[in-house]
């Protein structure tokens, strides 16, 4: 194993089976996956290349699955070839979990497509708090934003879904929301 940063060098050239500290650049995107696997298979004398990724936690989420795909769509553009699987080891027994990449490459490409207009374009994007807004540096100035704003992602249990049916009807802040409730009727024998 070794530490090692590529550029553009050649892919024939790799003698390396297991490079830890990887970093691969290709244009404005730079890729850490925590390590890479080279496989030589001897009988068609083919070599292919593995992102592998490790995680803390004992269960693999779908944005684990996406960073390693971005690490293959990079690994791909860099070396020109096809990456078409990765590795993710997690849990504290190191599970290994092979995953094929095929259907997650092109999320990976539309996720970095829509980056890249955002880093291009002026304005800043909309502020939506979730639950991974706990592990961000920037977790008390956008949440300070979003209360002075009254944004409606404040509430929690709010769906992306209902926030935009809110925002069809104009409805953006919660003290707007606070407008629309209605008390529930009280039925008929309360009434007396």
């Amino acid at each position: 194993m070794c530490p090692i940063s590529i550029g553009t060098s050649a892919y024939k050239k790799i003698k390396w089976l297991l490079a830890y500290d990887f970093v691969a650049e290709k244009g404005n995107w730079i890729s850490r996956p925590d390590a890479v696997e080279r496989v030589v298979n001897k009988e068609n004398n083919t070599t292919r290349l593995l992102p592998i990724r490790f995680i803390c936690k004992s269960k693999v989420g779908k944005i684990n699955k996406i960073l390693l795909a971005f690490d293959a769509l990079i690994l791909a553009k860099l070396f020109k070839i096809n990456v078409s699987h990765g590795k993710l080891v997690y849990s504290s027994e190191c599970f290994t979990l092979k995953i094929a990449l095929s259907s997650l490459i092109p999320e990976a490409r539309k996720l970095t497509a829509e980056i890249t207009k955002i880093i291009a374009s002026n304005d800043q994007p909309d502020l939506i708090l979730n639950r991974h807004c706990a592990e961000c540096e920037y977790n008390t100035t956008c949440r300070q934003t979003a209360i002075q704003k009254g944004d409606l992602s404040l509430l929690s249990g709010m769906t992306a879904k209902e926030r935009s049916k809110f925002h069809k009807k104009g409805i953006f802040t919660v003290t707007q929301l606070s407008y629309t409730f209605r008390p529930r009727r009280r039925p008929k024998r309360f009434t007396k």
